[in-house]
């Protein structure tokens, strides 16, 4: 079922379009942000990739990718910690 939005009154209701790739990949990029900032994380390199969000308004099938770049032995620990410890090799 669609979703509806108030435009002024009730004859004004109008289906809201569903979010584009686009959008849906920079909501989950901020989620992740906002999620590693809580345990004290912070991925310099974190952000949408090029390549593939301008790919993604080419076609449905594209959906961009979030690069988490590379980090520093510290991050890597508060990584694994956050996501629940050393795992046994």
């Amino acid at each position: 079922m669609p979703e509806f939005t108030h435009a002024g009154s009730a004859q004004n209701l109008e289906p809201v379009p569903p979010p584009t790739a686009r959008q849906e990949a920079a909501v989950a990029l901020n989620e992740l942000r906002a999620a590693l900032k809580a345990h004290g994380i912070v991925l310099p390199s974190l952000d949408l990739d090029p390549v593939t969000l301008f790919a993604s308004d080419h076609g449905p099938d594209r959906r961009p990718l979030i690069e988490l770049g590379r980090v520093n032995m510290e991050t890597v620990r508060k990584l694994t910690q956050a996501l629940g410890g050393a795992v046994a090799g």
